[in-house]
């Protein structure tokens, strides 16, 4: 079977999601599929990126080789300012790519499945379906219900790929899809994630942080605009400070830009010497810094994207790594975790009440280990890119 799957994300990069779709396409791969990703050919790439010195993206990622194809498009995102990017430079990149698209699809390429995750993607083979016969998997990370674009995006002939049951809930009564024709596939981790083993002293040691306990957060700061809660962090350490002094917060991600916010935070707590912010790291050294840690922390506020939609990547690289988890108690982070048998999970925008479950992993050993214990043990029997890989070519093949 033949599968395309086409995004307007830029890869390589620094985000989640070209992470997250390199793994997928890798995985499918194993899975006896014939993969080609089709992404824009980006001629700037970000400053973190430009710091990798042009990396071949299958090693940078980690992944077996597949077909890979970049197609033109007018690229002026990272050379214009932000507003002009949004009413100018965003637009002009999609509509570029989408005309070579459009005449790629139509005049050159055959495919069994088309896989999508962007809705201008998405509208573009609504149209290409009016030429010829097209089989579609549309993967949807959110939903924007007050977009004509994306409503128009949407077909009753797709068939479809969420993350959390809510949006699967939402997406049928929006657009009026079968239940059946909707599928439930949380994000993943990859297997190799699970066998890295190191004591984290050392892992600390050849990373540079200090031998001491460290409460960690990686990922990327912000997302869609929205910070991730780690102001809240930085507010519940300062509790956390007061019964373990010796304690460190370590945050890893990016943008480089965020940083000075949470150091002058930090600064005003009276706790700067206690804070360590690292900006974007190379996918492989995530799995370093997370096994330095000694607690992991989701501080996800509550926003319709995170309490429904969201599935970080994090996560399952958290349970993966067997260390203890406390995270704020979204609907979407309760579909993969339980309070006191996965995770410690918390009241969201409330540092106290983070604090108080970091306080519990601390001064609990027996309940650290056992919480570590049993995500690592579940995202092993259901989290890992393969086994996705399975039930979304099962959904495709039972769906057709």
């Amino acid at each position: 079977m033949k599968l395309v799957y086409l995004s307007l994300a830029r890869i390589p990069s620094e985000k989640a999601q070209s992470n997250q779709i390199m793994k997928f396409c890798s995985a499918l791969v194993s899975k006896g599929l014939e993969v080609t990703l089709i992404v824009p050919k980006r001629w700037h790439q970000s400053k973190e990126m430009r710091a990798q010195h042009s990396p071949n993206i299958f090693s940078y990622y980690g992944v077996n080789p597949f077909n890979f194809r970049q197609l033109p498009c007018i690229d002026l995102l990272e050379v214009t300012p932000y507003i002009v990017q949004r009413l100018l430079a965003f637009p002009l990149y999609c509509a570029s790519f989408l005309f070579a698209l459009f005449f790629f699809l139509l005049l050159r390429d055959t495919a069994d499945i088309y896989y999508v995750r962007d809705y201008p993607t998405a509208s573009l083979l609504r149209l290409i379906a009016l030429f010829k016969k097209i089989r579609v998997v549309f993967e949807l990370h959110s939903l924007h219900p007050h977009s004509i674009f994306f409503l128009l995006a949407l077909s009753k002939r797709f068939s479809y790929v969420v993350l959390t049951h809510a949006t699967r809930e939402r997406l049928s009564k929006l657009a009026g899809i079968r239940p059946e024709r909707i599928l439930v596939a949380h994000d993943a981790v990859d297997e190799r994630v699970l066998s890295f083993s190191e004591p984290s002293v050392t892992t600390k040691e050849r990373l540079g942080l200090p031998d001491k306990k460290i409460i960690g957060y990686i990922g990327r700061f912000h997302t869609l605009g929205m910070e991730k809660g780690l102001e809240t962090l930085i507010q519940a350490m300062q509790i956390v400070l007061r019964k373990f002094p010796e304690t460190m917060l370590c945050l890893v991600g990016g943008p480089k830009e965020m940083i000075p916010g949470y150091t002058t935070l930090a600064a005003k707590l009276g706790m700067n010497e206690k804070l360590l912010v690292f900006d974007y790291v190379v996918p492989a050294e995530v799995k370093q810094f997370i096994n330095s840690f000694d607690v992991c922390v989701i501080p996800f506020p509550w926003t319709e994207h995170f309490a429904y939609y969201a599935s970080p990547l994090k996560l399952f690289e958290y349970m993966a790594a067997g260390k203890p988890i406390v995270a704020t108690g979204l609907p979407s982070i309760r579909e993969i975790l339980q309070d006191g048998t996965s995770a410690v999970l918390v009241r969201p925008s409330d540092s106290e009440s983070l604090a108080n479950g970091i306080l519990r992993v601390l001064t609990d050993e027996a309940l650290a280990k056992k919480i570590g214990e049993n995500a690592k043990k579940e995202v092993m029997q259901k989290y890992t890119w393969e086994k996705r890989a399975r039930a979304v070519l099962g959904f495709i093949e039972g769906d057709a």
